[in-house]
């Protein structure tokens, strides 16, 4: 990328430097994409011959971007990117049409969770999603920064934000640390392991944009407005703006935090006091006084049906056995013999019955008995 900066002050002069940035990215994913250094893909541009196979190679590069995952307005970025490389750098301006940038994405609206939101998915997840769902909750953070984790040894963690450039620290409440030490024993970690696995950050983000989505879906929410960023949007509304959550989520604080100097044991006291009580999720009182006795009369009406199943399931089997015996009685009388074998005596009877050389065969529900000579 050394020669695409020798052309920085034509190409990107006066832009932000988030853009800047941003393009750079754009031209060297393209490069390592087609093969072609920044020079051979001026030179490429340059060539009206090569332009259409220029092109088409562009237009592959779209569809790996959208085979990859990125979002629509991701992919725009990158394109229009290598259109303004075209134009600025090579002083070829890409005819149009030649490469569809596509519609531009309209922004969904984000759903603004609160702590009944992530109860409620909290319901379907599994050991590693509840994890990284508490995790994100708990400290806000992006989810390239959570997939870069390694096994926490605490409740404080030393992070780097690659976007604004900057060292810090960042807290986790008792639920998260919990929830994490139990998936880093189901899974055997040790300390300083990759807490997710040998897995890129790509790849573990697009995995929690669609978990996320599914979770909420599963809990009542709308799938469309939830994602990763309401998670870190919930934080920073939960916490406030203030010096202390800017610099929990990795954003830049005056003087570079050159005023902002905290031992762990002082940043983690300061987060359990002013943060981490709002970002409680357990039930309320109210809430689980309800549930229960909502339980109680779902549980009594189960009970009173059941008991109106084995009434009938009792009148019912003491019919047939009655119908058997009396049918049993009337073929033994056709047939000339003599006293039936099999008849049916209540409680009061059986005694008597027994002291003539009856026998006791089995005890219907209704309490009667059935007994045989």
């Amino acid at each position: 990328m050394d020669k695409l900066d020798l052309v920085n002050d034509v190409w990107l002069k006066g832009r932000p430097e988030q853009t800047v940035k941003q393009y750079h990215r754009a031209i060297k994913y393209f490069s390592e994409y087609s093969r072609l250094s920044v020079e051979e893909l001026k030179k490429r541009l340059e060539n009206k011959k090569q332009l259409a196979e220029t092109c088409a190679l562009i237009r592959g590069f779209k569809d790996f971007l959208q085979h990859k995952g990125l979002s629509p307005n991701s992919t725009r970025l990158y394109l229009s990117a290598l259109k303004d490389f075209s134009a600025r750098v090579a002083l070829i301006k890409i005819p149009k049409g030649m490469v569809d940038l596509g519609p531009q994405q309209v922004i969904t609206e984000r759903a603004i969770l609160r702590n009944e939101d992530i109860l409620g998915m909290l319901q379907f997840c599994n050991a590693k999603e509840r994890a990284v769902l508490l995790l994100q909750w708990s400290s806000g953070q992006a989810v390239n920064e959570i997939a870069k984790m390694k096994v926490p040894t605490g409740r404080v963690v030393k992070a780097f934000r690659s976007k604004a450039g900057t060292s810090y620290r960042f807290c986790i409440t008792e639920e998260a640390k919990t929830a994490i030490d139990a998936y880093v024993k189901k899974k055997h970690l040790q300390e300083n392991d990759p807490l997710w696995g040998k897995i890129k950050v790509d790849s573990f983000t697009l995995w929690w944009q669609r978990r996320i989505k599914h979770l909420a879906k599963l809990s009542g929410l709308d799938e469309k407005k939830v994602s990763p960023h309401c998670l870190r949007s919930a934080f920073s509304s939960i916490a406030g703006q203030t010096t202390l959550s800017d610099y929990l989520m990795g954003h830049k604080i005056p003087y570079n935090g050159a005023y902002f100097k905290k031992t762990d044991e002082e940043l983690l006291a300061e987060y359990d006091k002013e943060i981490a009580p709002r970002l409680f999720i357990a039930k309320s009182d109210e809430k689980t006084k309800a549930e229960l006795e909502d339980l109680r009369l779902r549980l009594a009406e189960t009970e009173r049906r059941l008991e109106g199943y084995a009434q009938q399931l009792d009148k019912y089997v003491t019919e047939e056995v009655e119908k058997q015996i009396e049918g049993s009685q009337d073929k033994t009388a056709t047939n000339g013999g003599g006293s039936a074998h099999r008849i049916i005596a209540n409680e009061s009877e059986l005694l008597e019955y027994l002291n003539q050389g009856w026998t006791l065969v089995s005890t219907l529900p209704n309490g009667k008995f059935v007994i045989k000579l």
